[in-house]
């Protein structure tokens, strides 16, 4: 039998090293603006930390 969509992984982007995205979960939505880069959350811990 030939894999449908729902049974095969979606195809990443080179862009997804910039996420924490588990590639072993297949998001449906990232909410209402998205998920933050990595660079973005990083730098609200250090401005959160240093206060």
């Amino acid at each position: 039998m030939k894999p449908t969509h729902l049974q095969t992984k979606p195809q990443y982007s080179a862009f997804g090293r910039y996420w924490m995205f588990d590639p072993e979960i297949t998001f449906l939505n990232h909410g209402a603006f998205g998920a933050c880069p990595i660079s973005i959350l990083e730098k609200t811990i250090s401005i959160s930390t240093t206060t």
